[in-house]
């Protein structure tokens, strides 16, 4: 019989051995398990914001007792613009690509 702190290093070996062990086969069965129930049942619902949140997200009143009119913004004109589509040199056409 084998003295009492090798019966304990051998306790540690196995359960690590049996540790390492069960988490490769817990990855090995439950990540394909959760990419068919991602599949059937889609994505979650999006979480709702709490009420810190929205207070956070929420805009800051003004202070000010009279704001001012912004001026209105006249957009600028767009360029148009027509380029011409070259064709694609084929391999016959340029011998050094083959």
């Amino acid at each position: 019989m084998l003295e009492l702190p090798f019966q304990i290093l051998r306790w540690w070996n196995d359960f690590g051995i049996t540790l390492t062990a069960s988490i490769f086969a817990t990855l090995a069965f439950e990540a394909p398990i959760l990419g068919i129930e991602k599949a059937i049942f889609g994505k979650p619902a999006p979480k709702k914001p709490s009420p810190g949140e929205l207070a956070k997200a929420a805009p800051v009143a003004a202070t000010s007792a009279s704001p001012e009119p912004e001026p209105e913004a006249k957009p600028e004109p767009v360029e148009v613009t027509k380029t011409e589509i070259a064709p694609v040199p084929t391999n016959e056409e340029n011998p050094s690509k083959a």
